[in-house]
């Protein structure tokens, strides 16, 4: 399920921000636009560059919220980040994880692609004040309203990279040794990724199964058997359908790995 950035953050209510999981400062949610939102932020600026990524914290309802992002913009004052992936409640991404071999794609999305999609929506869709436009009486007012509603949900600008690097000629799978869940994945890779990275992967679950993911590394290192390096990615992005075939995928297996362990 989508959800817009305000449904979680509660304008000027204290939130913490933290890089590399280090705290850096206070803030407060301000507004939100395409894909983005604005924070107000008590943050040192020797402590902010463009393209880190940072973790926003808020406690609401006696529940701890987590929402991450890429910090495109900062001033004295505020903070824009594009806001990746659908927000953690509670740490309640807790998914049984399994080792097995897999075909997987990945590759680096740039920090720069995601302002250029910026700038293609906004030349493919315009997304004026519509209640100037059309009156709210009008019936068509509410369709154009959802339109331009759906302009701010972060899931567009990652919909619109998957399909661009979907058409990529460097698109090739390599079958290696995972450790997956549903909210993560680790896997061997001969390129080193830096923590932060945003990652498009495609995984073929079977034959005619294929699901894709933009999940963010947390962490990377020189593997201490060969050259490759061990790169963990937790997911910013995935489809809800693909979810659960990826949650059905692991049980599964993991159901013929204990049957085969038991007659062993």
């Amino acid at each position: 399920m989508n959800h817009r950035i305000s449904d979680y953050f509660e304008k000027d209510k204290e939130l913490s921000f933290y890089k590399d999981e280090k705290f850096i400062g206070n803030g407060v949610f301000f507004r939100e636009s395409v894909g983005e939102a604005v924070f107000m932020h008590q943050i040192p600026l020797e402590l902010l560059s463009e393209g880190i990524s940072i973790r926003c914290l808020m406690q609401r309802g006696g529940k701890e919220i987590r929402f991450h992002g890429k910090l495109k913009s900062f001033s004295i004052q505020k903070i824009t980040l594009f806001m990746i992936g659908e927000p953690i409640i509670n740490n309640e991404r807790n998914y049984l994880r399994i080792e097995d071999k897999l075909e997987i794609f990945s590759q680096k999305i740039e920090f720069s692609e995601l302002e250029i999609y910026q700038e293609k929506i906004f030349q493919q869709v315009s997304a004026p004040d519509i209640e100037y436009l059309i009156p709210r009486n009008d019936p068509y007012y509410r369709i154009f309203k959802t339109i331009t509603e759906q302009l701010n949900k972060v899931q567009e600008m990652m919909i619109y990279l998957v399909n661009q690097t979907e058409k990529s000629e460097s698109s090739h799978f390599e079958q290696k040794k995972a450790n997956i869940s549903a909210s993560g994945i680790r896997f061997p890779n001969s390129v080193e990724y830096s923590k932060g990275d945003l990652i498009y992967i495609r995984i073929k679950l079977s034959f005619f199964d294929e699901i894709q993911i933009i999940g963010e590394v947390i962490d990377s290192k020189q593997s201490e058997y060969n050259d490759s390096f061990e790169t963990a990615i937790e997911y910013r992005w995935i489809d809800f359908q693909a979810k659960e075939r990826l949650i059905y995928y692991i049980f599964q297996r993991e159901r013929i790995i204990r049957t085969v362990s038991k007659q062993n």
